[in-house]
């Protein structure tokens, strides 16, 4: 079974707003879609989600309240929230150039992107506040991804008191043989209960089930592209270590691999030994790990960095 989120953005339109349309009718139109006596918004979405046996996600965009005060906001989140179903925070920053009273000193911009990193932080603490308030569930942390290395910014970032929850990043390192005995065979059995309980010390960006979904099975191969690019899903064992590895060519350079892998235990000297090998035996020259910072230290003093980082951090501190 594929693992899958369905998510619905639930937003006033902007549009409408510039038309001159009311709040009623714009809540009306865009968040219930009521049209011609027939409504197919967010109750009929949550009416077939139910009829499933299905639970959504809906990121609802809150800072229209900037502009029409707070109180539209709860009946929209409690009919969600009653349901079973799930309210997540999703913000439009065109909506400032409507506002009140501007929380960032007045600059504007179509999208989050549009503002610095200390507009940013005020932006999604009074979006995260405002559903809180609306009857959303306590927020317990925000989180940003950080990518990369800008000049001065890890001053910026501690000047905030961002907390760094993790950091990944790409490691290149080459194929070659290796003194190590294991055992590879190909694995086509894509049944994600298989790496149940299990970790994911490479190549993890999302969730390691997620990321199986992804590589393991053969959706995609249907595209000639796609298809063209050699993808081998391998059940490997080495040193009494089992794992299952994904290595997939690289699109623009075929003598190297992207590696993923999911094992019971953390990542060894032993089974990047037998990856290596692997890899090298298979007709490749260079493999990229990407892997979490405590992790690097496993792939030896050869490895070298391969140019891309992601720190996650915690916008606010955890609070019981």
């Amino acid at each position: 079974m594929t693992a899958l989120l369905i998510t619905v953005d639930t937003e006033l339109s902007a549009s409408l707003q510039q038309r001159g349309v009311d709040l009623d009718d714009n809540i009306r139109r865009s968040i219930w879609a009521e049209a011609q006596g027939q409504a197919h918004g967010i109750g009929w979405q949550m009416d077939m989600l139910d009829r499933h046996g299905l639970k959504g996600v809906f990121f609802l965009d809150p800072l229209p309240a900037l502009v029409h005060g707070a109180d539209f906001l709860a009946p929209i989140v409690t009919a969600i929230v009653e349901r079973g179903h799930e309210v997540q925070m999703h913000i439009h920053t065109e909506w400032l150039a409507w506002a009140k009273e501007s929380p960032v000193g007045g600059r504007q911009g179509r999208n989050i992107g549009d503002f610095t990193l200390a507009d940013q932080i005020v932006l999604l603490g009074l979006a995260r506040q405002l559903l809180e308030q609306a009857g959303a569930m306590k927020a317990r942390q925000v989180t940003v991804s950080r990518v990369g290395e800008v000049p001065g910014e890890t001053t910026f970032y501690e000047r905030y008191d961002l907390q760094t929850l993790c950091r990944i990043r790409r490691m290149s390192l080459s194929a070659r043989t290796g003194q190590i005995f294991y055992r590879a065979t190909e694995h086509p059995n894509a049944d994600p209960a298989q790496i149940q309980g299990w970790h994911m010390p490479v190549g993890r960006l999302t969730s390691a089930r997620q990321e199986w979904e992804h590589l393991w099975p053969r959706t995609w191969e249907v595209i000639p592209e796609v298809r063209r690019q050699r993808t081998h899903r391998l059940h490997l064992a080495a040193a009494g270590q089992e794992a299952f590895v994904c290595c997939r060519q690289q699109l623009y350079d075929p003598r190297s691999a992207d590696v993923a892998c999911w094992s019971p235990k953390p990542l060894t000297n032993q089974l990047v030994s037998a990856i290596r090998d692997w890899g090298h035996r298979t007709g490749y020259r260079t493999l990229q790990w990407v892997v979490a910072d405590d992790t690097v230290k496993v792939l030896g003093q050869e490895a070298e960095p391969g140019g891309y980082t992601v720190e996650t951090c915690a916008l606010t501190p955890i609070t019981e």
